[in-house]
């Protein structure tokens, strides 16, 4: 039986935030048909910022035909609404939540200028947000024990060249931070396997099991923060 940790696929969501304006609906199809015409899975959020921290049925995963027929419509048929949840760090937290249960690793953010000083706040919070939702039982106990052997991983063997949280000690290497958590683990499965060459990485990953990898993937996935586009 192959040891090759199992692959889920990228997913993006998108969001509209503040006032609407024309051009928000052609933006939300082409970002989720570029999403899907690139394998990764699309998700749209409703109601802004507010519908990122509600989570449930607020955040859709969306198909090609959910966004046909919208490009003559005006403002955002996704709705849109100025958040004073997502002010609060406890709101942050909520939405921090919401992405992780989703697996939703790259957000897309389509507003002004106070949406994007918003979601960069979320993204320089993320670490901690992270580790608040793990201290407090916010994430299940097998996410929480794979960030801690990831840590451990990290702290014995990778630091010296990609640093502790996946930053990259000198530009000679490449930044891990924020890479979609299935490919850093898919890496490593190909690293071990030898079906991708590298003397170095051959010996680091071939004491690694496939739960290590995907252990890995998460840490590096969430030490970097969701993956932020205005």
């Amino acid at each position: 039986m192959s040891d090759s940790p199992a692959v889920r696929r990228p997913a993006v969501a998108v969001l509209t935030s503040g006032g609407d304006s024309q051009g928000m609906n052609a933006t939300v199809r082409a970002v989720v048909r570029t999403t899907l015409s690139r394998g990764a899975d699309a998700y749209t959020v409703y109601e802004g910022l507010q519908g990122l921290v509600d989570g449930g049925d607020r955040l859709r995963k969306a198909d090609w035909d959910s966004v046909s027929g919208i490009m003559h419509l005006g403002g955002t048929v996704i709705g849109t609404a100025r958040s004073a949840d997502f002010r609060e760090r406890s709101g942050r937290l909520r939405a921090a939540r919401n992405l992780i249960e989703r697996g939703i690793d790259r957000l897309v953010v389509v507003g002004g200028d106070g949406s994007l000083t918003g979601t960069d706040i979320f993204r320089a919070e993320w670490s901690g947000l992270l580790s608040e939702l793990a201290a407090t039982g916010q994430i299940s106990a097998e996410q929480a024990e794979a960030l801690a052997r990831a840590q451990e991983i990290i702290g014995g063997r990778c630091f010296l060249c990609h640093g502790a949280r996946g930053e990259a000690a000198s530009e000679l290497f490449p930044r891990l931070a924020a890479q979609n958590a299935e490919y850093i683990a898919k890496q490593l499965a190909n690293f071990k396997s030898g079906e991708r060459k590298s003397d170095t990485m051959e010996k680091m990953a071939a004491e690694l099991s496939s739960a290590d990898m995907r252990a890995l993937g998460l840490f590096l996935l969430l030490a970097g923060g969701v993956g932020i586009r205005g």
